[in-house]
């Protein structure tokens, strides 16, 4: 992982966090129109590294509170994942992951829409079966997996 020098946390904690933070088993639970579309648009890293579904300023980001703003500065837990990066190393990842994935998802929503008239965008997560300490929404009722949401 090129980013893997700026991340505080020992090996072990790093495979933790991961294990974690990662939604497990989307790709199988998306996978069936994977092989037969250019529509489908998968994020290439970690979101400890960029998160992609965060905004970008963090002033807009309520996440920004605990540390996950588009650039996570905090662990689940709270603890110091890495120390906030400087201006050009935050321009450089969000110019290496995240302005390139949402160009891609852009992309593919306008391909669609030319295509067929219409796009569906399906969010896919998979959740731990209790709230991680970070997420602001404590409820025991969870998803085992969420396809998307719009209020």
């Amino acid at each position: 992982m090129a980013q893997r020098k700026t991340i505080l946390l020992d090996d072990d904690g790093l495979a933790n966090e991961l294990l974690l933070m990662t939604d497990l088993y989307t790709d199988e639970f998306f996978s069936c129109h994977a092989a037969t579309s250019d529509a489908v648009v998968i994020f290439p890293i970690s979101r400890i590294i960029v998160d992609p579904e965060r905004f970008p300023d963090d002033e807009n980001e309520i996440m920004s509170t605990v540390g996950m703003c588009v650039i996570y500065t905090k662990t689940l837990s709270g603890s110091l994942l890495r120390i906030s990066p400087s201006s050009i190393e935050r321009e450089y990842l969000l110019n290496a992951y995240y302005r390139p994935h949402h160009k891609k998802l852009y992309e593919a929503v306008y391909r669609e829409v030319n295509n067929t008239g219409q796009s569906i965008i399906i969010d896919g997560h998979s959740f731990p079966s209790s709230a991680l300490l970070y997420e602001l929404n404590q409820k025991s009722n969870r998803p085992d997996f969420c396809i998307g949401t719009d209020s």
